[in-house]
Order: C-alpha cells, then sequence, then structure tokens
C-alpha cells in the first residue's frame, strides 16, 4: 500500500512529475513551427524523444499520477528507461546545445551522419542478398560524408590515431560519453555509477541476476532495495527533465 512508501520515494515522484509536466507542456507549445532551421528541426526530435521516455516512466513508476492501477515495482525496467533519457540528455546538449566554434559543429554533425550511415550499412549487411539494395545508397553516402570529414580544419587539428578512429564510424560523438555527462553537470564518478548500474541491468548482466534472493529485489513487489534504486533513477531522470527544458526554451526563443 502506499502508506509503505517512504517519505523520500513519495517526494521524488512529486519532484519528476512536476518537471515531466512542463517538458510536456514545452513540447506543445513549440510543436507545429515551420520553417525552422535544422539545428532546432533536429532539437525538437531529440526534446521529444527525451519527453516520451519520460512518460513510459511516468507509467511504469509504481504509485505516480499515471500509475494508479498496476502496481509493479521493476527497478530494472526503470533503470532501463533512465539510461535512455540520460543517452539522449548528452546527444540533445551535444548536438544542439553546446556553443563551439563553427568548425567544429561541422564535423560532430558529420561524425553524427557517419555513425548513422555506417550502422545501417552494418545492418542490412546481414539481410538476405536481395533485401541489400540499401546499401549501395548508404556506401555513396558514406564516401560523401567521409570527404566533407577529412576537409574539415578541426576534423585534422586532431591527432591521426583519433581521426583514423572516427572514419570507421563505430563512434557517434568526438568525445566519450562521460566527458558529456562532465558538460551537463554531472560528476565524472556519479555518471560511471549510473551508467555501469543501467547498463548491467540493460543488459541482463550477472550484476543483474545474481544475489537477487538476499537483496529482495527483482520479484515486481516492493523492497526497500527496490524503492532505493527507483529514487535515485527518478532524481537523475528529473534533472536531465529539467535541464532539457529549460535549454530548449532558450534554443527556441533565441533569435
Amino acid at each position: 500500500m502506499k502508506k509503505n512508501m517512504s517519505k523520500e520515494y513519495l517526494e521524488a515522484i512529486k519532484e519528476f512529475e512536476n518537471h515531466f509536466r512542463a517538458s510536456v507542456e514545452t513540447g506543445k507549445k513549440y510543436e507545429g513551427i515551420h520553417h525552422l532551421p535544422y539545428n532546432k528541426v533536429f532539437a525538437s526530435f531529440v526534446f521529444t524523444t527525451i519527453t516520451n521516455r519520460a512518460v513510459t516512466l511516468a507509467l511504469t513508476t509504481p504509485y505516480s499520477s499515471f500509475n494508479k492501477n498496476t502496481i509493479h515495482w521493476d527497478y530494472a525496467s526503470i533503470g532501463g528507461i533512465v539510461r535512455s533519457i540520460l543517452e539522449n540528455r548528452l546527444t540533445f546538449y551535444y548536438t544542439c546545445i553546446e556553443n563551439v566554434p563553427s568548425e567544429e559543429k561541422s564535423v560532430r554533425w558529420d561524425i553524427f551522419q557517419l555513425h548513422d550511415c555506417c550502422s545501417r550499412q552494418r545492418l542490412f549487411s546481414h539481410f538476405p542478398e536481395e533485401e541489400r539494395e540499401h546499401n549501395a545508397g548508404f556506401e555513396d553516402q558514406r564516401i560523401e560524408i567521409t570527404e566533407r570529414i577529412k576537409a574539415n580544419s578541426y576534423f585534422c587539428s586532431l591527432p591521426l590515431k583519433e581521426r583514423n578512429k572516427l572514419l570507421k564510424g563505430k563512434n557517434a560523438f568526438l568525445m566519450p560519453l562521460e566527458d558529456l555527462a562532465v558538460k551537463v553537470g554531472i560528476e565524472i564518478n556519479d555518471f560511471r555509477i549510473y551508467y555501469q548500474l543501467m547498463s548491467s541491468f540493460n543488459h541482463s548482466l550477472p550484476m543483474s541476476l545474481l544475489r537477487m534472493g538476499e537483496q529482495k529485489r527483482g520479484r515486481g513487489i516492493h523492497s526497500q532495495v527496490e524503492e532505493s534504486y527507483i529514487i535515485m533513477f527518478l532524481e537523475l531522470a528529473t534533472k536531465m527533465l529539467r535541464d532539457s527544458t529549460d535549454e530548449y526554451i532558450k534554443l527556441f526563443n533565441a533569435s
């Protein structure tokens, strides 16, 4: 019953819902605006993704205003949702918000597109041969993007080893995620804890499965361990929503 919930848990839900509603209202306020520069268009894509994940989080969190009838405790699934919110938050800041010189901004976007192109090539390479016609177009795109990257002055200033690594199309960012986390205000050690913990749930690694019995978690019912994990995840999600919403409003109000 709800009376068994800690005050900290109920406060975490309330704070999350306040910022969740603000993000939804912000998205509605700026929807349907036409003739935007592409950075704002892409920002709307990522911000919408963050908000959609937050909707799922609200529907999944026990005793939220959006989940009053089906109370099922699953901290691991909630951790996976929040990891997605975190990753989209980092992408949002990196591609749309951080103020960097034009050459760096340009190559960031090209590296991002190269990763997309190469990922699609790798995916379609596993399809039956008669269904691989998509890959011809991706190869042309890969060559075009690669040449553009090689001509970028910021890219040329990077160490050769790093340049060669980026041109393989397996990295979407010019920097590690933990460096991006610091830029959005998460302590590097906190990020490592969050990311390793949530990744272990997302990939069903041994750390998520072993010791379930002794820790009284993963059974679909309330326990102090389940509750404490969800509090931590809600607090992180709240920060991601609050900061992304503030930045989104500033971006769309900028001239």
